[in-house]
């Protein structure tokens, strides 16, 4: 059978999420939770190529 739908994550959201981490000062992998992002290697990755 098929896997999941692999989800996609608007550019906004993705600017909301780094700033979640940002203002919070907690880490990729506990906001990732937060958030309902499964690979908290994805988030990593957007809040690295954000800067942080």
């Amino acid at each position: 059978m098929w896997g999941a739908t692999r989800r996609r994550f608007t550019l906004e959201f993705k600017t909301e999420a780094v700033h979640r981490q940002i203002d919070s000062g907690r880490s990729a992998a506990e906001v990732a939770r937060e958030l309902s992002i499964e690979h908290e290697a994805f988030f990593g990755r957007i809040a690295t190529s954000a800067g942080t």
